[in-house]
C-alpha cells in the first residue's frame, strides 16, 4: 500500500519532536539529581621559573617551528656564506617572520608582515604610514614608527630607547653565527648583580661588552660554558620572560676572487659611463664624510693621499693587514690620484670591521660598533659592502642613523636571483645597490628584489688596492660604493639633503633599465649623477611639497 507523501512528513516530524522531549526530560532529571555536565580540564603551560628582582618582558607566543631558511651572503664576489645555510624560495620569506612572530623583528612593531622587502611598503602594513603603498626599494617614504617605537614616534625621539621587538630566533636554516656565543642586550633598570646572575643561570661568562652610545646601553657578548645550542638558549631566554633581548653573533665574510664569468672592458669605463668629467664641475663631494665599515684600507695607497680622516677599529685588531676589499671601496669613492673616484674631494672615515687571519670575518657585535662609531662621530653616509643575515640590533642602529639623517647605502648581495633578500641591504631604512656592467647588463650574481634601489657600475671595475697597486673587482660591493659617492656629490651641492631626498633625487633620474617600471632586477634603473645634480633642487621641492600635507596628519 502506498502512503501519501504529506503523511510520510508528518510521521517524520512528530518522531523527531518525541526524541527532543525524551531528551530534554532526561537532562532534567539529571540536573534534579545533582549530577550536572562534567567540564572541561583546561591544562595550562607551565612556565619557566622566574628572577623576582628582574622586570618582565612580554614575549609573543611562537610557532614550534618558526623561523626562515636564508641563502648564502654576498656583497661581492669575495663574500661567502660559511658551511651549512640552505636556500628556500623568497616567497617562504614573506609568511611570518625571521625574529618573530607577524612582524620583522616581533609582533606588531611597525615593521609588519611583508615589510622588508619592498612589497606592500617600506615600512610595513600595519604602521599607520603609507599603508599598502607600493613603494619599491627602500627609504621610500618618511614615516616612523617600528623597531620597538610605536607608529608617529621616532626612536631617536623615545625617553628610554626600547629593546629590539621580538624573538632574537635565527632563521631555520641560518648557521653564520658563532655557535659558541651569544649577544644580550639588558633593559632600563637591571643592575650589574642582575646581569650576574642571569649569565649565572644559563651558563654564561662575558667575553666583550661595549657601550652603543645611540642605543643607550651596552651590548655583552658571552660565552655559552655548558654546550647547549644558540638557538634553543634563546629560547629559554625568551621563556623565562626576563627584560633581556637575546640574539645570536652573527657572522659575515669577505673572500678575495678576482676571477669570475662576467667579461668587462678592464680600463675604468666608470669615468665615461657616469660623466664624472663632467660631473666634478659641479660638485666633487666636497668634505663629506662617508663612513666606510669593511675591512683595513691601507692608509698607505697614493690614490687615498689626505683622503682618510678618521680610522676606527671595531673588532679588526690591531695586527689586520690592509686589505684589498676595504682599499677599493675607499678607492672607488674617493681616488685622486692614478684613478679617479665618483666623489675624489670626499673623506672617508675607514672603520675595520673585518679582520682576522686568513678570510676577514665581522661579527654582528664589530658592525654594530662600527655603525654607532659612525654615527656619534658625524658621517653623512655609511657605505656597507657586505651582506648576510638580518640582525634585530643592528636593525635598530639602522634606523637610528636614518632618523638622524644620516644616509645607509649597502650592497643588495651576490646570491644570485633566486636567494631570499639579504641584510643590511634589505633593512627598509638603507637604499640597496645592485650592480651592472660596461653594457648595462645586469652583473649575473647580483641578488634581486623589489628592495633593489637603484643599480650602478659593479662589473670588472678597477679600484686602488694595498701597496699601491691597482685591482678590478666585481658585485655589488663596489657598486654600492659608487653610489655611495654619488651621495656625496648631491650632499656637498646642499648639506641640508635628508636620505629620502636623495633616494628621491637617485630614483627620479636614473637611466631606466629592464623590464617596464621600477623592477626587481635593476630598480629603477642605472644611476645618473649629472642628471642628478641638474634636477636635485626641483625634485626636492616636489618632494617637500607632497611630504607637508601627509606630515600635517601624522599623530605627533
Amino acid at each position: 500500500m502506498r502512503i501519501p507523501a504529506w503523511k510520510t512528513a508528518g510521521l517524520l516530524a512528530a518522531t523527531v519532536l518525541g526524541v527532543a522531549i525524551v531528551a530534554g526530560h532526561s537532562a532534567g532529571a539529571e540536573q534534579k539529581h545533582g549530577k550536572p555536565p562534567a567540564k572541561r580540564v583546561i591544562q595550562r603551560p607551565r612556565f619557566a621559573p622566574r628572577m623576582p628582582a628582574l622586570a618582565r618582558r612580554p614575549v609573543p607566543q611562537r610557532p614550534a617551528s618558526l623561523g626562515r631558511a636564508t641563502g648564502p651572503a654576498g656583497a661581492d664576489r669575495r663574500l661567502t656564506a660559511l658551511p651549512g645555510a640552505q636556500t628556500r624560495p623568497a616567497q617562504f620569506l614573506a609568511n611570518r617572520n625571521a625574529f618573530g612572530y607577524r612582524g620583522r623583528f616581533g609582533y606588531g612593531n611597525g615593521f609588519g608582515y611583508r615589510n622588508g622587502f619592498g612589497n606592500r611598503n617600506a615600512f610595513g602594513n600595519r604602521n599607520g604610514f603609507g599603508n599598502r603603498n607600493r613603494f619599491v626599494g627602500s627609504l621610500a617614504n618618511r614615516g616612523r614608527g617600528g623597531n620597538g617605537a610605536p607608529p608617529g614616534m621616532r626612536l631617536i625621539d623615545m625617553r628610554v630607547m626600547p629593546l629590539p621587538p621580538g624573538s632574537g630566533l635565527p632563521p631555520i636554516g641560518e648557521t653564520r653565527f658563532r655557535s659558541r656565543q651569544i649577544v644580550l642586550q639588558f633593559g632600563e633598570g637591571n643592575t650589574p648583580e642582575q646581569i650576574t646572575a642571569v649569565a649565572r643561570r644559563f651558563g654564561l661568562t662575558v667575553v666583550a661588552q661595549q657601550t652603543i652610545g645611540v642605543l643607550r646601553r651596552t651590548v655583552y657578548t658571552f660565552r655559552i660554558d655548558n654546550g647547549q645550542p644558540v638557538a634553543g638558549l634563546i629560547s629559554q631566554i625568551d621563556g623565562a620572560g626576563l627584560n633581556v633581548a637575546a640574539q645570536p653573533n652573527y657572522t659575515y665574510t669577505l673572500t678575495a676572487d678576482r676571477g669570475g664569468a662576467d667579461v668587462g672592458d678592464p680600463a675604468q669605463y666608470v669615468v665615461q659611463m657616469l660623466q664624472l668629467t663632467a660631473v666634478h664641475r659641479i660638485s666633487e663631494g666636497n668634505d663629506v664624510v662617508v663612513a666606510l665599515i669593511d675591512s683595513r684600507v691601507d692608509p698607505n695607497q697614493p690614490d687615498l693621499a689626505g683622503r682618510i680622516v678618521d680610522s676606527y677599529d671595531a673588532g679588526c685588531g690591531a695586527d689586520a693587514p690592509a686589505d684589498a676589499h676595504g682599499t677599493g671601496m675607499a678607492g672607488a669613492i674617493a681616488s685622486h690620484v692614478g684613478l679617479l673616484g665618483v666623489a675624489p674631494d670626499a673623506k672617508i672615515m675607514a672603520i675595520c670591521a673585518f679582520g682576522g687571519a686568513g678570510t676577514p670575518e665581522a661579527t654582528s657585535a664589530n658592525i654594530i660598533r662600527g655603525v654607532d662609531y659612525a654615527i656619534e662621530h658625524g658621517a653623512k653616509i655609511i657605505n656597507m659592502s657586505f651582506a648576510g643575515p638580518q640582525d634585530p640590533a643592528l636593525a635598530q642602529e639602522l634606523q637610528i642613523a636614518r632618523e638622524k639623517g644620516i644616509l645607509v647605502v649597502a650592497a643588495a648581495g651576490n646570491a644570485g636571483p633566486t636567494s631570499p633578500p639579504l641584510y643590511p641591504g634589505a633593512d627598509p631604512n638603507v637604499m640597496a645597490v645592485t650592480a651592472t656592467d660596461q653594457q648595462d647588463r645586469l652583473f649575473s650574481g647580483a641578488n634581486q628584489g623589489s628592495y633593489v634601489s637603484v643599480a650602478a657600475p659593479g662589473v670588472n671595475v678597477l679600484v686602488p688596492a694595498p701597496n699601491g697597486g691597482v685591482q678590478l673587482t666585481t658585485g655589488t660591493s663596489v657598486a654600492s660604493a659608487n653610489v655611495s659617492g654619488v651621495a656625496a656629490l648631491l650632499i656637498a651641492q646642499d648639506p641640508a639633503r635628508k636620505p629620502e631626498d636623495i633616494r628621491a633625487i637617485l630614483v627620479a633620474t636614473a637611466k631606466h633599465l629592464g623590464a617596464a617600471g621600477t623592477n626587481p632586477q635593476f630598480g629603477a634603473g642605472l644611476v645618473d649623477p649629472l642628471a642628478a645634480l641638474h634636477s636635485a633642487p626641483a625634485i626636492v621641492g616636489e618632494q617637500s611639497a607632497h611630504a607637508a600635507p601627509a606630515a600635517a596628519l601624522q599623530p605627533q
